[in-house]
């Protein structure tokens, strides 16, 4: 399972972190959502749960979506900014987004129960405050995109500490998972 939270965690770093070279996005999200799958399917071969299969799936939409608003903002020749839809798709990928990152949380909560380790309740700590900073994250970009104010950059901000603190946690499973079989 160490491979699957490593990749899970490069995957998440990828979709945060896009390099640009004028109009080309060398690693643009999708590239980083594929990795998260990748990640994803390891686990769930690793440890079989709903949990981890609905995560798989739901990536896959992600995926689909991210490389859509790709394409869109690659060869649109519209003003994007005037082009609702963009705003409609930018919501769906972030409730698509919350929902894989609970599931893989879900899914590991469940190993970690299931093999006795006692730390599990952090993680559902986490998860729960996690969730909750999210949905205020999201609150605050919908409100900023239909208000056009500063409350979508506080959204993104905060949408962005969340991500990190995904990373963090996908660095402390994989951690964790080598201190099992060490022991």
């Amino acid at each position: 399972m160490e491979q699957g939270y490593h990749k899970i965690f490069w995957g998440v770093f990828i979709t945060s972190f896009n390099i640009n070279l004028k109009f080309i996005k060398i690693l643009p999200a999708f590239v980083g959502w594929m990795v998260v799958l990748s990640g994803i399917k390891i686990l769930s071969e690793s440890y079989k749960t709903d949990s981890f299969e609905l995560a798989a799936k739901l990536s896959k939409y992600l995926i689909g979506l991210s490389l859509l608003g790709e394409l869109i903002s690659m060869f649109s020749v519209i003003n994007l900014k005037r082009f609702i839809l963009l705003d409609f798709m930018l919501i769906v990928v972030l409730i698509l987004e919350l929902l894989v990152v609970y599931k893989i949380l879900e899914g590991s909560i469940e190993y970690l129960k299931a093999n006795e380790i006692k730390i599990y309740p952090q993680y559902e700590g986490s998860l729960r405050n996690y969730t909750i900073f999210f949905v205020i994250a999201t609150i605050l970009i919908c409100i900023g995109m239909t208000l056009n104010n500063s409350a979508m950059v506080i959204g993104g901000i905060l949408a962005f500490i969340l991500r990190i603190s995904v990373m963090v946690m996908m660095s402390n499973l994989k951690k964790l998972d080598m201190k099992m079989y060490d022991e």
